[in-house]
């Protein structure tokens, strides 16, 4: 039976206030292929949400940044039909398009860390 470990990154809101909001958060597990196959500490982006609020204030950059200073591979699906900017961002921060979906269901983009780093 295969182990699933899946993991939470999210954001709060700076506002103090009597509730915390929770403004951005990435689904993350380890990817099946990646550990499987390879032994690898992969992990796989598969859902990612951030506040209509806040969608132009960085909160997807930094979660993201955040996930990437763990310093293994970073694989993410972006459907079609990405309203949060995903794919540009993912884009920015140095993920390479791996492949799109035959059925037109959306793309896979890959991180790999550099060496030096």
């Amino acid at each position: 039976m295969p182990i699933y470990r899946w993991g939470l990154v999210f954001r709060l809101s700076q506002r103090r206030q009597s509730y915390i909001p929770i403004i951005g958060a990435l689904l993350v597990r380890h990817d099946d292929f990646e550990w499987g196959f390879r032994n690898s500490e992969a992990v796989h982006i598969a859902y990612a949400a951030i506040a209509a609020s806040h969608r132009q204030q960085g909160v997807l950059r930094s979660l993201l940044a955040d996930l990437q200073q763990r310093k293994v591979p970073v694989l993410a699906s972006v459907k079609s039909g990405d309203q949060i900017g995903f794919s540009a961002t993912l884009k920015e921060l140095g993920f390479a398009h791996e492949c799109t979906a035959a059925s037109g269901w959306g793309d896979l983009y890959k991180w790999q860390p550099s060496l030096a780093s």
